[in-house]
């Protein structure tokens, strides 16, 4: 993120590949710019000259997770999906596609549920209007909040169902499995000494 302009927040992961990115701040599809991240390395990242990545004397904070690699097919929900998962620092990054617009499971890799889940939808349909939905595990049932607004947080029955050690539910609802469209999911769980939420 840019800390002397006002650019986009700009996340990637191993799982979408390098130069792949969606925008936390928006609700933008996927996009690719060979000059954002444009590879994964052992200790960070390199960088092209994309602005919201790297403009001359500005300065920009990086923050990163390391999951396992770019991923590995995942058949333990009722729709398959690509994960990274890293479970000795509970987190993972989860691709998964079209849920038709139904109740659905998710795996997520991680051995234990979820502390807290964000999921945007990054193509096909309308996925391009999809706000980001937030799960944590301290809101009310079938709350959620909107990564990319201002809102307080929100009662919306249809984003997140069960939240179980293997899976995650997705409720049918147009943010979390909307027919026709693809998703990407990052979700920590608490690591005792390590991480809380």
């Amino acid at each position: 993120k840019n800390r002397d302009a006002d650019d986009d927040n700009i996340l990637q992961d191993r799982v979408r590949e390098a130069t792949n990115y969606v925008i936390s701040n928006d609700t933008d599809i996927e996009a690719t710019n060979a000059n954002s991240v444009q590879k994964f390395l052992q200790e960070g990242v390199q960088i092209g000259n994309m602005n919201d990545v790297n403009t001359d004397v500005e300065g920009y904070v990086l923050w990163q997770w390391a999951a396992n690699g770019t991923g590995t097919l995942n058949e333990e929900g009722s729709v398959d999906s690509t994960v990274s998962a890293n479970t000795d620092a509970g987190f993972s990054v989860v691709k998964y596609g079209d849920c038709g617009g139904t109740a659905q499971t998710i795996g997520h890799g991680l051995g234990k549920a979820p502390a807290m889940i964000m999921v945007k939808a990054t193509s096909g349909g309308s996925a391009g209007s999809r706000n980001w939905r937030v799960y944590h595990h301290k809101l009310p049932s079938d709350y959620v909040m909107y990564l990319d607004l201002t809102d307080a947080e929100a009662s919306e029955a249809a984003s997140f169902g069960t939240i179980g050690t293997s899976t995650f539910g997705v409720d049918g609802g147009s943010g979390t499995s909307a027919s026709g469209e693809s998703h990407i999911a990052y979700c920590w769980a608490e690591i005792p000494g390590y991480s809380k939420f």
